[in-house]
């Protein structure tokens, strides 16, 4: 059973005394955010780490299901989301945030929420060209065809982080090359402890290319 009787600057530690951490991955539709985190989780729980996905499709079938796409509640999603991922840390689970939040206010909230060092902001840099090449659930056509409005990076605004803590290049880097810059960067950041970082880049069957799930298909989920 996960150990979790200590503290750690108001989050509880998880499992091998691990502090925990979130990661908030932000870009625009289709750049990889869900896809990346569920990787990650599934490799985090091989280890033994207790960890949750909060993503966008999610939250908009349940905690945010009376929540539109205005400008407010867009606010108000990625508000419900920080909140819940910051129950997640004081109950020592790591929390992966993978949700447009296409304001820097709300990104630059959630981090408040945090003790220095446990919160890491995660660009998913990814070309429009090679999100409208991908577009697995045709909302970029639909979108540059006027029968679609408020599809976030075209007619509703996303705000590019000024000065994330990692940057992935998504357009250029398959699932597993992703996934080790990340596992390198939580290394760098001594988020997770050496052997856990050799376990988690062990290589897999092969090569994915990281298109989107259906988690990040909404217009500005």
């Amino acid at each position: 059973m996960p150990n979790l009787s200590k503290t750690f600057d108001g989050g509880e530690v998880g499992i091998s005394n691990l502090p925990p951490f979130v990661l908030w991955f932000t870009g625009l539709p289709g750049s990889g955010k869900s896809t990346l985190a569920t990787a990650l989780a599934e490799r985090l729980r091989s280890v033994g780490v207790p960890v949750a996905v909060l993503d966008g499709d999610g939250l908009r079938q349940g905690l945010c299901q009376d929540l539109g796409f205005t400008v407010a509640d867009r606010h108000e999603q990625a508000r419900r989301a920080m909140q819940v991922a910051h129950l997640l840390f004081q109950n020592g689970i790591v929390g992966l945030v993978a949700l447009i939040s296409p304001f820097r206010q709300d990104r630059e909230q959630a981090r408040s929420l945090f003790p220095p060092g446990r919160f890491l902001e995660i660009y998913l840099d990814c070309p429009r060209e090679i999100l409208q090449a991908r577009d697995p659930k045709g909302l970029w056509r639909l979108a540059q065809s006027g029968r679609l409005r408020g599809l976030t990076g075209w007619d509703a605004p996303y705000e590019e982080p000024t000065d994330p803590d990692l940057v992935l290049a998504t357009g250029r880097w398959d699932v597993e090359s992703t996934l080790g810059r990340l596992v390198a960067a939580l290394d760098s950041q001594s988020l997770l402890p050496r052997h856990l970082v050799r376990a988690l880049t062990q290589p897999s069957a092969g090569p994915a290319e990281l298109v989107p799930t259906s988690s990040e298909a909404g217009a500005g989920c």
